[in-house]
């Protein structure tokens, strides 16, 4: 009689198809779901960020991003900063929408000719409007929240 034990030791080679699927497709759950989770957090956390922010930071935001991604000067990106630097609310949310859509759209193969075109973006709303008198001269004055006729719905009551 022989005292040793049998162990039965199993191998790869021994497991079942089901359970080689099952080894698989658990631990491939695992990882996207904590992908998943991760990506979903960096996005919240990015939105709570960016509801932080004002208007203009957030125009500012886009701007430096898109900024970011284009291959263009340092003397463009001075001149785009001084005028953003210079321009109102609207403007400057208008000139940061419209940078991210020009080098969204623009060809990666052709980024030379990237610089004119931003700067020919800032020049034109930089530009005073015909028929828009310039800031000083002479126009209406500019409503402040301080004045009677500046109208605020939470006062109306």
């Amino acid at each position: 009689m022989d005292n040793s034990r049998h162990v039965d030791r199993r191998t790869v080679n021994d497991l079942k198809p089901l359970e080689v699927v099952v080894l698989a497709v658990f631990p491939s759950l695992a990882l996207v779901g904590i992908v998943g989770f991760l990506s979903w957090y960096w996005l919240r956390r990015r939105e709570i960020d960016l509801a932080a922010l004002g208007t203009d930071e957030q125009a500012a935001r886009l701007l430096g991003e898109s900024l970011g991604q284009a291959f263009v000067s340092a003397e463009v990106i001075e001149e785009v900063m001084t005028a953003f630097a210079r321009m109102n609310s609207p403007t400057k949310r208008t000139l940061a929408m419209s940078i991210a859509g020009l080098i969204a759209q623009h060809s990666t193969d052709h980024w030379e000719t990237l610089g004119p075109k931003i700067l020919g973006v800032v020049r034109g709303l930089s530009a005073p409007l015909a028929g828009n008198p310039p800031a000083g001269s002479g126009g209406p004055p500019p409503l402040d929240k301080g004045d009677s006729t500046f109208f605020d719905p939470r006062r109306a009551n």
